[in-house]
């Protein structure tokens, strides 16, 4: 299982990363191929996908806390 603390500390990095980054930089395409995708873009990713591993971690959590009160642990 992934560890929350991880993930959270994670996403602190990606933040600080995103606001570490000039505006003008994250607009710059992320390959030389020609893709339109951004270096922003890329960084959203990242940030969306460990949210949602955030939020999944989370309600897991609190799945088991509610199991373990129903049996009376």
């Amino acid at each position: 299982m992934v560890n929350l603390n991880d993930v959270q500390s994670a996403i602190c990095d990606m933040v600080d990363i995103e606001k570490s980054i000039p505006q003008k930089i994250q607009n710059y395409p992320k390959d030389n191929e020609g893709t339109d995708y951004t270096i922003g873009d890329c960084i959203g990713d990242v940030l969306f996908f460990l949210r949602d591993l955030e939020n999944k971690i989370l309600e897991e959590n609190k799945r088991d806390l509610e199991n373990k009160i129903l049996e009376g642990e």
